[in-house]
């Protein structure tokens, strides 16, 4: 760095007992600059799946194709829409949507429209795009707070990798409990039972 002028190093280790985590820029007020695994997960039918699970960043973005292959491949056919981050919402990907008949939640591209009952239409479209998503953001938020994903104390970058996939398989393990307990009233004929489980 002093030799080259240089302020930055690539693959620079910033962690000595675990030399696999790099910085993740995030640009957050509270952390802009974030260490660790950088996932992607999907969320189907209430059940959490991870996607990707890399310790180099990358943009999103350019994963979506394999996420709507790896779910065409999990449940044999393709998504009847995508509710997705704005990062994912580029032309490549608007594209090959519309070339599968998915449609890809989020506001659409360029100007809005001249017509305002149309521009309304696609606002509440919009809308019910975000309210859609808002699971996916919760998987995160019960994933570190209720699992601990937040506090992943392995070394390795592999047992690390097993930590957050349990995290994961814990989470479908408590939905597949309340599914169960839920058939079960059903079953012995409480249905009129108001339940709230969490």
């Amino acid at each position: 760095m002093f030799s080259q002028r240089k302020h930055k190093i690539e693959n620079r280790i910033v962690s000595i007992s675990q030399p696999h985590v790099r910085p993740i820029i995030r640009g957050k007020v509270t952390a802009p600059v974030e260490f660790g695994a950088k996932i992607s997960v999907s969320k189907a039918d209430g059940y959490t799946f991870l996607e990707t699970l890399e310790w180099e960043p990358y943009n999103e973005g350019g994963k979506l194709k394999e996420h709507i292959g790896e779910y065409k491949r999990r449940f044999g056919y393709y998504p009847v829409s995508v509710h997705a981050d704005k990062i994912y919402r580029t032309r490549e990907n608007l594209s090959y949507c519309k070339k599968l008949g998915i449609r890809l939640g989020g506001p659409p591209l360029g100007r809005p429209p001249k017509d305002k009952e149309a521009y309304r239409a696609l606002l509440r479209e919009s809308r019910q795009d975000e309210i859609d998503r808002i699971p996916i953001e919760g998987v995160f938020g019960v994933a570190k707070r209720t699992y601990t994903l937040d506090r992943v104390r392995a070394k390795l970058d592999s047992t690390s990798g097993s930590t957050i996939a349990m995290v994961i398989l814990a989470m479908n393990l408590k939905k597949i409990v309340k599914d169960l307990f839920v058939s079960f009233l059903w079953l012995f004929g409480y249905s009129n039972i108001r339940l709230v489980l969490v």
